[in-house]
């Protein structure tokens, strides 16, 4: 028979136990502790923005209070309207977005960055091979801010060539119907990023500049939202740098952790597909998330082509590191 001490102990551990159990139940997952909602906008789905859903995933957000979730927009015009509607509080996007709106007269500010080299490779039918052999011919991205026309235009300056020596046709965010284009010949060239590339596995299509050929610096992946909002919700902002920096961290040095994200988030169904992905991204992690504001400029003075007014549309405040600085005390 058990002795009254022992029983009144295993009573004691049971009701801690259930009371554990009780806690973490509740809503907001923190004994009863509401979560504050922060919704983040984005155009694209692609590693970069699987790199969030890790953090959301993981709970790196939840854990300084925050329940983070993300919008799909099928334009930045419609995301940039959600943000001016409070709909979204912040956004993924390029710096190139930032800017356009900005020049514009918005007032959006970059308070992360997180990739410091394009990683899109430059595709085009098998009878066009170089750079000169596109000269004349129409090119399909998303946008003359996007990433993907980034690309094309770095790859045109290797060769001394002016990014307005090509036509270019807004083919939208997909990337399967910008491919589409391209082979049926409505365009000459595209690019895509390594998450896509397996789709060019029975066409016609082949990469002529993979990203190694982009060693410039520029920072194309930010986290913004517009001023007003950033300056009276700061101790929310505060709690999402704090999640976003241990994110990073983590998504940028953990390989396999990283790849299953990845590879659930892109429904890919290959392990080694989404192994394969990470490591075409990795050396384009930058070492930390704080603003790169030389980066930022080096990427609108590329695309400032089509719109020279950008080329000095980065003022101070565009890029605010006092986020990073005073949040993370570095």
């Amino acid at each position: 028979m058990a002795r009254p001490q022992t029983v009144a102990i295993i009573l004691v551990a049971i009701l801690v136990v259930a009371g554990v159990i009780v806690y973490f139940a509740l809503p907001g997952g923190q004994g009863g502790k509401q979560l504050t909602p922060l919704k983040v906008g984005e155009t694209y789905t692609s590693t970069s923005t699987a790199y969030l859903q890790a953090g959301i995933q993981d709970g790196y957000f939840s854990k300084y209070g925050l329940n983070v979730s993300t919008i799909r927009f099928s334009s930045v015009t419609l995301l940039v309207a959600a943000l001016l509607k409070g709909d979204v509080q912040l956004a993924l996007g390029t710096a190139g977005d930032v800017a356009f709106f900005d020049a514009a007269g918005g007032n959006a500010r970059i308070i992360a960055t997180y990739a410091q080299h394009v990683v899109f490779s430059v595709v085009a039918p098998d009878n066009y091979t170089t750079a000169q052999s596109l000269v004349g011919k129409v090119a399909v991205v998303t946008s003359t801010a996007g990433s993907d026309y980034l690309a094309i235009a770095l790859m045109l300056n290797a060769s001394g060539i002016k990014p307005t020596a090509l036509h270019y046709l807004p083919g939208g965010s997909s990337v399967p119907a910008r491919l589409s284009l391209v082979e049926n010949g409505e365009g000459q060239v595209t690019a895509v990023i390594p998450d896509y590339l397996p789709l060019l596995k029975g066409t016609s299509l082949h990469v002529i500049a993979n990203a190694s050929a982009f060693p410039e610096h520029v920072a194309w992946d930010t986290v913004y939202g517009l001023d007003p909002y950033l300056t009276a919700n700061r101790k929310t902002i505060d709690s999402f740098m704090l999640g976003l920096n241990e994110t990073h961290t983590w998504f940028t040095t953990n390989r396999t952790g990283a790849s299953q994200v990845i590879n659930s988030y892109l429904k890919l169904g290959n392990l080694s597909q989404a192994e394969a992905t990470w490591d075409a991204w990795q050396p384009a992690w930058s070492a930390s998330i704080r603003p790169d504001l030389a980066g930022v400029k080096n990427y609108i003075g590329l695309i400032s082509y089509f719109n020279p007014t950008l080329s000095s549309a980065v003022p101070s405040g565009m890029v605010d590191v006092s986020y990073y600085n005073d949040t993370l005390h570095q």
